[in-house]
């Protein structure tokens, strides 16, 4: 049982990418925990048992006597099963089928994802103007954008800010969810339209994530970074990469940022 224990955690060890670097503290201690577990259970807990356990037959207190009823009809249950199970192979033998091809079923079908989305009842937005846009005019952009939020009766609260020339953020704050109809992310599909009604600014709503890994406020979820030492080749495949992107089911709200160098 140890060497299996440690068989399926050592692949963890080998992961990449960032669920590989959280996970590889995880996978060492627990490797070494049940080692040392497995090590323990073959030297010291026998030497220990053949010290301190003694077949007493005398007069035990109402503790011991319950805990020792209740190990006797788990073993009685365990006994009756087993004997079930042996009398009706084929019955046990399908029975075990149908939970394998259960466990099947649910792996293609059930929902998964590193960061799970949750309801924190907080939506995120940045706006984007173009480069020539005054901060005047950007001014009255993100009014009118923080406008169409504060007018869903779902939303509590708005607060938005343009700290650069043709960037904004925007804060939404929602009522409990008890009292509101729709989540986090079926509001963003319901408001993302309005937003982009908006003429001269693109607005891109999202739900924070539990755990943010990069640190950075960005318009999206997701980022794809494209590196080259040549900036035009940057600016040349760039355009032809998000026409593929947008084309392809799933993805939403697909934009480039500013070239670092």
């Amino acid at each position: 049982m140890t060497i299996s224990l440690v068989a399926v955690f050592i692949p963890v060890l080998f992961m990449g990418g960032i669920v590989g670097r959280l996970l590889h503290e995880f996978s060492v201690t627990i490797t070494v925990a049940i080692l040392i577990s497995g090590f323990v259970s073959l030297s010291f807990t026998p030497m220990l048992g053949s010290l301190f356990l003694r077949h007493d037959e005398g007069k035990h207190g109402v503790v011991y006597r319950g805990l020792e009823s209740g190990f006797d009809a788990l073993t009685r249950s365990y006994d009756y099963t087993l004997q079930k199970a042996l009398k009706y192979r084929f019955t046990t033998i399908m029975v075990a089928v149908a939970m394998l091809g259960g466990t099947v079923y649910l792996f293609f079908t059930m929902p998964t994802g590193f960061i799970p989305s949750q309801d924190s009842g907080f939506m995120f937005g940045a706006t984007m103007a173009g480069q020539d846009i005054s901060f005047e005019s950007m001014a009255k952009h993100q009014y009118a954008v923080a406008e169409i939020v504060r007018k869903d009766p779902a939303v509590s609260d708005v607060g938005a800010f343009a700290p650069e020339g043709n960037r904004g953020f925007i804060f939404v704050m929602l009522k409990p969810r008890a009292e509101r109809a729709y989540s986090v992310d079926q509001m963003i599909d319901r408001l993302r339209p309005m937003m982009w009604s908006v003429p001269g600014v693109m607005t891109f709503l999202q739900n924070p994530p539990p755990i943010t890994i990069t640190g950075q406020n960005t318009a999206s979820l997701y980022q794809l970074t494209l590196q080259s030492t040549n900036l035009k080749e940057i600016y040349t495949w760039t355009p032809p990469l998000m026409d593929k992107m947008r084309a392809l089911p799933g993805f939403v709200d697909v934009k480039h940022g500013p070239a670092d160098r």
